[in-house]
């Protein structure tokens, strides 16, 4: 008799725990959750270790020649040297092949005329003329 209600308070006691591991505060659905967390936050500190790295690495080559400051100017700031010319070369699409006629367009002439004279803006002023 003895050892049956002695393996009984075992079964009890068992339960307990498990329910106490599986669904409480501070059981295994937190420690997974921390886990998660504790993984995104080394990807992160990762990141930001190599962003670290690659800003130490300019600023290192920023304090040790004029020419990275004058190249980090002229793209940055879009500065030319005196009696220097600046030429910026815009990328065009690659040409598909069709050819637009003007009957594919939409526009018609007569949207594309205005009735009121066009308004100009006086330069001394700024105020919209008629």
């Amino acid at each position: 008799m003895k050892l049956r209600q002695l393996n009984y308070l075992l079964l009890f006691l068992s339960v307990v725990f498990l329910f106490r591991l599986l669904a409480a505060d501070g059981g295994l659905s937190q420690y997974v959750y921390a886990q998660a967390q504790l993984k995104e936050i080394k990807q992160s500190l990762a990141e930001q270790q190599a962003q670290n790295a690659a800003l130490k690495q300019e600023v290192n080559a920023l304090q040790g020649s004029t020419e990275a400051i004058e190249s980090l100017a002229r793209q940055v700031l879009g500065m030319v040297k005196p009696n220097e010319v600046f030429i910026e070369v815009i990328r065009v699409p690659a040409f598909s092949g069709q050819v637009l006629r003007p009957e594919d367009l939409e526009i018609q002439p007569e949207d594309t005329v205005s009735e009121e004279p066009p308004m100009q803006i006086a330069p001394e002023e700024g105020q919209i003329l008629p």
